[in-house]
């Protein structure tokens, strides 16, 4: 019966009578059915087929798009007697969200006629659905759930049913109350935050959870909730007035949870699911998120929900996989799928290119497109392959036809036969080319489907990243709308650090972006409003790629803007308080750039200011990261040092957790010493620091490593700290894991800590030897105790050398892991460039230096059974050879230290070892290396010489000669000093005899006046009487002085004046202060001004480099003398003497700070005054005086203005006023030094005493931003400086103001001094 009126009812144009019958007809059978217990055959099969049929008629869209209201309302009748033939497992009931596509046929329909046209078959409908909610499905009231989100939300394009009507047939699924959870709860809440749902006109942006989902939740859940209730046993009398809650309450803040805690965290894990929130229909993940944000508005922010939905947040927010994608990676993610990637390495944009490019037209005007080479070729090969299989199909149908008429004709088809013959074998050469063509054509077409393959796998991969990007960017934004800033405090802390990476990736940074946004408005709006919330996003998301270029942020926009939003921001906490932790983590980019950020020092002090009042802010306030920030601050500000150093011991006060204090430990590694002392203090203050002890670990963790590196720190003081650390901490030092924390500080870029690392090491060893040697002494543990001792056993003896063996292992293997290797080049290339030296590519040379260090100061704790092993490593691993000279230097060192320590006991072993390496003849392959070794040994052997027997002279004075022969062989300075160094000792202990000496001495003397000999055998042999007269101390006794005297006075020998004045260089470097008498007291000065005239150039810049080394040791009483001497020469009438004065002031430059400080003040108006000479020569050396005082200026703000200075100098008339406007302008960070103020002085003078006013305020306004700055330490100069201002400022007119404020800031700052 039902397959006879199915197509009746289901036909496209049977006339209404006939569908009225077949209905009836179908009615009639039905209640048959369902009145007769022994109905068969058609009648027994009825039900079902209309019931569970996969093609039923009720999901027939034939049927259901000719529907009535007369066929509606009998439809709803069938229906419901229907209900009662299916069994319960085939309507899919209480099945979860994931099988919501399986659905009766009986609820499709239901879902369809709840959203009829007509108004009356809608009600009828919906009292169905309620009834049937009520009685038969009362256990799982909202059975329809899954058929309406199937039939009306399941496709991108949902159908043209109203918003209201399809509400309100939502609705009819939850107006019964439950005594239970609902299955389909989630379902629920993501259809009722469904956009077809919505109606335009309703669509509110307030925060908080969706109102119509509120009021179903409400309605659903009300005897639950009471069951509940009275089953806790609370009795709470609520106001007639709160248990009617109006709507309008749910737009602002929930009081208390909407669901449990444990449904809430449930149905947001369901939508959290890849089926809903992932979903590939754009309508559902907007549901899906828009979900999320209601269930968590309704919740409580400490109930777990938020934290739920925010770790989900986090593993979404993962930026590993961003970080391994290459430039190709996102090129071939925007090619089109269907299309190869045309990029290459290195280059910045790619070209699209279609994989198959038949029938494709392309834009000739793009030449991108149309001009590629690669295109062309290939295009070409098809065309050509298209003619061969042309070609060889015309080809075979010839030869057929040939062949076929030869067949009957005599001689005459012989010959044609014959002829056939030849064609037909040229055709099938023909045939094995186009056959070869055709491979290769494949193999072509094979290898772009394989590239084609390979790319589109790269393509779903960043395509999957994308899509779980964009999910979380979704959830972000709809909880930014709809929770209040309350949520945000308890989550955006979490966010900001997960997202900040993306926007400094191309790929993302754009998407990323509106994320930033949301988090801003949603964390500061409430509290700073609109545009600084909005500038705050502007900011964050910019400056995280501008983060190395300070000058755009300092002097462009970006930096008027950041400081405009620091402002602000200092004004909101000084009128409401401090802000929440989350959002100074928003802000902390911010606070990064501007205190990292030593062009602005306004930047800085904001930044420090609002630091200062966060101090105290629970624990999700980024302490590490700001600590890291003050830690620069410190160093980089003189004027801030001492607050930001009070803000590291506050910030230090609330770390709570282990690790924390990275920060801290990383500035254990600054250079400057100050700043290492201010981290050991803010250590000392981490509370949990002293809560524990090292006894608890097996090895050494990082922070044992640090704290046993800072008790060998060069500053007394931090040992000190780092002691006292350490005995707080009940330390005891672990061998294990010991060299793999400091081995690799080696490396760092700074000497100093190179050198604390190496003592921290050669500490190490010591103290492991310590404990050996203590665990044979028995120790007695206290009484009722049990000593630290037994917690972890110390180590044996053996241990203890084993562990000295392996650092020195480990130390040899670090120095050969980077020693800069050759490149390879071919042997024709070599061939080429036999006479080019390849340069290396040097990339570790601080390692390696590092090693040196501590192969030195592992000299006082190495086995005597290891200097052997040590000295092969130096002279035949490489170590005395390295290709860095400071690297070699302090490989040397560590030979003279091991020497030092070990000589005497290996005299017999090294000194045979050292002679015969100076006695080998090396290969021409390795002669540069031998000879550089050799340079080494020399001042080794001369350190080995020391602890020979000092009646044995024969064997010390050819230890000399030798000395004295390499010091003329080598040509490094470092070398020479090192040769000098060495014979000291020796020469002192030749002074018994005497004629020995005077003949090394004499010998020195003649070489260095020596015609013959070279300019780098004379520089050393000076260094070699400089040594001789150092141990012999004899400049008097044996007359060195009247000899070098007479050599300059040689007007025949430029040889010996050279000679003369390098001898007089290197005795002041080796004597130092010692020798200045000889130079002030005799006609030195006197001599040393005519060299400065001298003809021969080689002996000028002698005299420049002798006048240098004097400067250099000169005291106090020395520079007086001198200065008094130069001045009176000064103005002399010859313009040679005049000029050679003039520059030997200028060497003054290199005096000792303290020393220059004192005459500066008499040096440079004296120069001035000389820039006016008549004579260009005395002019141009006074230009020359004044740039070699500028080379030391230490101040870097007036080192960057160095050359408008020398013009102001130079011609005030014209440049004082341009040089005033540039150092108003100048932000003064650092300490003004005295070669600083000497050079601006008579600038500021100038500018006090010009006849504008605009010119005097300048010159005030600088005077007064200066004087704190003044650097009072270096003596005197600036206190006379101070009050010559002082009186230029007092007697300035036309600028009181800027007068009184000057001298106020001066006279303070004098007054500290």
């Amino acid at each position: 019966m039902y397959e006879k009126v199915k197509p009746i009812l289901t036909a496209k144009g049977p006339q209404l009578p006939l569908r009225q019958n077949a209905l009836s007809a179908l009615r009639i059978g039905v209640l048959v059915t369902a009145s007769a217990s022994n109905a068969s055959g058609s009648f027994k099969s009825l039900p079902l087929a209309i019931a569970t049929a996969p093609d039923s008629l009720l999901c027939s869209p034939e049927f259901l798009s000719k529907i009535d209201e007369r066929t509606a309302c009998v439809m709803l009748e069938l229906v419901d007697i229907l209900l009662s033939f299916v069994p319960p497992e085939q309507l899919h009931l209480g099945e979860p969200e994931s099988a919501i596509t399986r659905h009766s046929p009986l609820f499709v329909y239901l879902a369809h006629v709840l959203t009829h046209s007509s108004w009356r078959t809608r009600k009828l409908a919906c009292d169905t659905v309620r009834a049937l909610a009520s009685t038969r499905f009362a256990p799982t009231p909202l059975f329809l759930l899954p058929a309406l989100w199937s039939v009306h939300l399941s496709s991108n394009n949902p159908n043209s049913v109203p918003p209201e009507v399809l509400g309100a047939a939502f609705q009819t699924t939850f107006t019964v109350a439950i005594q239970s959870v609902p299955t389909h709860l989630a379902l629920l809440t993501l259809a009722l935050h469904h956009s077809a749902l919505q109606v335009k006109s309703n669509v509110s942006r307030a925060t908080g959870p969706h109102k119509g989902w509120v009021k179903a939740i409400r309605a659903l859940f009300s005897p639950l909730r009471s069951s509940t209730a009275s089953n806790s046993g609370e009795q709470q009398q609520q106001p007639p007035s709160s248990q009617q809650q109006q709507p309008n309450e749910t737009q602002g803040q929930q009081t208390s949870s909407l669901l449990p805690a444990e449904l809430a965290a449930a149905l947001v894990n369901q939508l959290l699911s890849p089926e809903f929130v992932g979903s590939t229909q754009e309508a559902t993940r907007q549901a899906s998120t828009l979900a999320i944000a209601s269930v968590v508005a309704a919740q409580e922010v400490d109930d777990g929900t938020l934290t739920h939905v925010t770790d989900r947040l986090c593993e979404l927010l993962d930026f590993a996989p961003f970080a391994n994608l290459t430039q190709k990676d996102i090129a071939i993610y925007y090619t089109p799928e269907g299309q190869l990637c045309d990029f290459s390495d290195g280059q910045q944009e790619y070209i699209p290119q279609v994989a198959e490019s038949k029938n494709v037209r392309r834009d000739k005007s793009d030449k991108r497109l149309y001009g590629s080479s690669n295109d062309e070729e290939w295009e070409r090969q098809i065309r050509d392959e298209i003619a061969r299989k042309k070609a060889a199909s015309s080809s075979s149908t010839s030869a057929a036809s040939s062949s076929s008429s030869g067949s009957g004709k005599g001689s005459k088809g012989a010959s044609a036969t014959t002829t056939s013959g030849k064609a037909a074998g040229g055709k099938g050469g023909a045939a094995g080319a186009v056959k070869k063509e055709d491979a290769k054509a494949r193999e072509e077409r094979e290898r772009r489907e394989a590239r084609l393959t390979l790319e589109h796998q790269v393509r779903e991969r960043v395509s999957t990243d994308m899509h779980r990007l964009r999910m979380a960017i979704s959830i972000i934004a709809d909880l930014s709308r709809h929770t209040d800033y309350r949520a945000a405090y308890a989550c955006v802390w979490r966010l900001v650090p997960r997202v900040l990476p993306f926007l400094r990736h191309t790929l993302t940074a754009a998407e990323i972006t509106e994320v930033v946004h949301h988090l801003s408005e949603w964390t500061l709006q409430h509290r700073c409003g609109w545009w600084l919330a909005t500038a705050v996003a502007v900011l964050v998301t910019r400056l995280a790629g501008t983060l190395e270029k300070r000058e755009e942020v300092t002097r462009g926009e970006l930096g008027d803007t950041l400081l405009n939003v620091l402002k602000h921001l200092m004004s909101t906490v000084k009128l409401a308080g401090a802000l929440d932790a989350s959002s100074v983590v928003l802000a902390q980019p911010l606070l990064r750039e501007a205190l990292t950020n030593p062009a602005s020092f306004t930047l800085q002090e904001l930044a420090l200011a609002l630091v200062e009042h966060h101090q105290r802010v629970g624990p999700p306030y980024p302490r590490t990261e700001l600590i890291a920030d003050l830690v620069f601050l410190s160093r980089t500000s003189p004027r801030l040092q001492e607050r930001a150093e009070r803000a590291l011991l506050s910030l230090a006060e609330g770390l709570e957790h282990a690790g924390q204090e990275s920060s801290l430990l990383d500035g254990l590694l600054v250079p400057e010493s100050r700043t290492r002392s201010a981290c050991l203090h803010a250590l000392i203050n981490v509370p949990y620091l002293t809560s524990f002890g090292v006894e608890q670990e097996s090895s050494m963790s990082v922070l044992s490593a640090r704290l046993w590196q800072a008790r060998y720190d060069t500053n007394a003081e931090n040992t000190y700290l780092a002691d006292e650390l350490w005995s707080a901490r009940k330390q005891r030092f672990q061998p294990q894991g010991f060299l793999d924390h400091l081995l690799p500080l080696l490396g760092h870029d700074e000497r100093e800590i190179r050198q604390i690392i190496a003592a921290a090491i050669a500490g190490g060893v010591k103290e492991t030897l310590a404990m050996a040697e203590q665990q044979a002494v028995p120790s007695q543990s206290p009484p009722g105790g049990v000593s630290d001792a037994c917690v972890l056993s110390p180590p044996s003896s053996n241990d203890a050398n084993l562990f000295r063996q392996t650092t020195l292992e480990r130390l040899f293997e670090l120095y050969t892991s980077m020693v800069p290797v050759a490149p390879v080049v071919p042997a024709a290339a070599r061939a080429r460039a036999t006479a080019v030296e390849i340069p290396l590519e040097d990339l570790h040379p601080s390692t390696r230096n590092g090693v040196a260090l501590a192969l030195g100061a592992f000299a006082s704790v190495i086995a005597a059974e290891q200097v052997e092993r040590v000295f092969e490593f130096l002279l035949h691993r490489g170590a005395l050879a390295d290709v860095d000279e400071a690297v070699r230097a302090e490989m040397r060192q560590a030979g003279v230290a091991l020497v030092a320590a070990h000589g005497a006991q290996h005299m017999d072993t090294l000194m045979p070892m050292f002679e015969q390496y100076l006695a080998q003849v090396a290969p021409p392959a390795s002669a540069k290396e031998v000879e550089l070794v050799k340079e080494s040994v020399v001042v080794l052997l001369g350190a080995l010489a020391n602890h020979l027997d000092k009646s044995n002279l024969d064997h010390i004075i050819t230890v000399l000669e030798m000395l004295l022969d390499s010091v003329m062989a080598t040509s490094s300075d470092v070398v020479r000093h090192a040769i000098a160094d060495s014979l000291v000792p020796l020469a002192s202990i030749l002074k018994s005899n005497n004629d020995e000496a005077k003949r090394l001495v004499d010998l020195t003397l003649v070489h260095l006046a020596d015609e013959t000999l070279t300019d780098k055998e004379r520089r050393g042999i000076a260094f070699g009487l400089a040594g001789l007269v150092k141990g012999l101390r004899c400049y008097k006794t044996m007359k060195v002085d009247q000899v070098l005297e007479e050599m300059i006075d040689n007007k025949a020998s430029g040889a010996a004046r050279f000679g003369a004045l390098l001898g007089f260089e290197a005795l002041c470097v080796k004597m130092g202060k010692l020798f200045m008498p000889y130079v002030v007291m005799n006609k030195t000065l006197t001599q040393l001004l005519r060299c400065f005239g001298d003809t021969n150039t080689l002996v000028q810049q002698a005299a420049h480099e002798t006048a240098k080394a004097i400067m250099g040791q000169l005291g106090n009483q020395d520079v007086k003398l001198m200065v008094k001497s130069v001045l009176q020469v000064l103005d002399d009438k010859s313009w040679r003497t005049k000029a050679a004065s003039v520059e030997l002031l200028g060497a003054m430059a290199f005096c000792a700070p303290r020393q220059l400080s004192s005459c500066l003040p008499d040096i440079v108006p004296h120069l001035l005054q000389v820039l006016s000479d008549s004579h260009n020569k005395v002019q141009e050396a006074a230009r020359s005086a004044l740039r070699s005082i500028g080379s030391v200026v230490r101040n870097p703000e007036i080192q960057a203005h160095i050359t408008t200075i020398f013009k102001a100098l130079d011609n005030p008339s014209t440049y004082t006023h341009e040089a005033l406007e540039k150092l108003l302008h100048t932000n003064f960070v650092h300490v003004i030094d005295a070669p600083s103020l000497a050079l601006m002085v008579p600038i500021l003078e100038r500018g006090l005493k010009d006849r504008k006013t605009a010119t005097k305020k300048i010159a005030a306004q600088i005077v007064g931003n200066m004087a704190t700055l003044a650097d009072h330490k270096v003596g005197g100069c600036n206190s006379n400086t101070i009050l010559s201002l002082s009186l230029s400022l007092s007697l300035a007119r036309d600028c009181n103001t800027e007068m009184h404020t000057s001298l106020g800031r001066i006279w303070n700052h004098t007054l500290r001094a």
